[in-house]
């Protein structure tokens, strides 16, 4: 799998590796610190089992998908406010493939996306303290309901993201989140089959919210997405270049049962460009 990098990203990660070489306690325990951290920490393994079955008008034959989730990861105790988590996931089918998986060519079944594989599902260091975290590396991204950014947790690969995350508040009421992503790792990998498995690029996320008062709260976002593959459908004259940016703006009134009102402002940018 090859990812690739812009100099903001190279950059970012410079800026952090200095912080962290600054921000370490220069005694002489902090190595004994670290491998206690290291003993402390808490190493999971969970198994999720699905069956999904798929009819669609437009195939003679049904989907019936058995498949299983192994997840196995492994994170460290606090030390200093730093974290650090590493977690991967092992897609298996159980039983005759009797589904589209958009990997495993049985395109005479409906899809049912979850293709077998073994991934890096999330490989991070973080630092929290009582108003700011940062995160970099793989991780969880999901953003309120999400629409627009979330980790398609229904299906059996999860969705993460490669960045550079940061989480603030200030006081009680106001607090924001921010994120540069330079590769969504999606759904439909590890690998390419009909959908490519990862989107590269330099996109910017931005979040904040409002608390005006204990049940009435303002949220505001954009999202400025900026994604260049090279590979798409594995199919001639496909596009080998996207170019999606937009721009969302939502405004979130939540008033006392039983009134419930949303009001939605956005905009939505689209460009593609195809190379042959």
């Amino acid at each position: 799998m090859q990812y690739k990098y812009s100099k903001r990203d190279l950059a970012q990660r410079l800026v952090l590796g200095a912080f962290l070489l600054i921000s370490a306690p220069t005694s002489a325990d902090f190595l004994d610190q670290a491998v206690t951290a290291i003993r402390e920490g808490e190493a999971k393994l969970n198994f999720r089992y699905r069956f999904e079955h798929g009819a669609q008008d437009s195939f003679t034959r049904d989907a019936n998908a058995s498949t299983l989730r192994s997840r196995i990861g492994f994170s460290t105790a606090d030390l200093y406010g730093w974290t650090a988590l590493l977690e991967a996931d092992q897609i298996s089918s159980l039983g005759p493939e009797r589904f589209n998986s958009t990997e495993n060519g049985n395109t005479e079944f409906p899809i049912v996306a979850d293709p077998e594989g073994f991934d890096l599902n999330q490989a991070l260091l973080r630092y929290k303290s009582d108003t700011f975290t940062a995160t970099i590396g793989r991780q969880r991204i999901n953003h309120a309901d999400q629409r627009f950014v979330g980790g398609v947790a229904w299906r059996q690969n999860e969705q993460t993201y490669d960045g550079v995350r940061l989480q603030g508040s200030f006081g009680k009421k106001l607090s924001f989140d921010y994120a540069y992503i330079a590769n969504v790792n999606r759904i439909f990998g590890p690998g390419d089959g009909a959908q490519p498995g990862d989107w590269q690029g330099d996109s910017n996320i931005f979040r904040a919210e409002f608390a005006a008062a204990e049940k009435h709260k303002f949220s505001v976002f954009a999202y400025l997405l900026d994604f260049e593959n090279d590979n798409g459908r594995p199919i001639q004259h496909r596009p080998t270049a996207y170019l999606i940016t937009a721009a969302l703006v939502r405004c979130l009134l939540m008033q006392p049962l039983p009134l419930n009102k949303t009001l939605k402002i956005a905009r939505l940018t689209t460009k593609q460009s195809s190379i042959r």
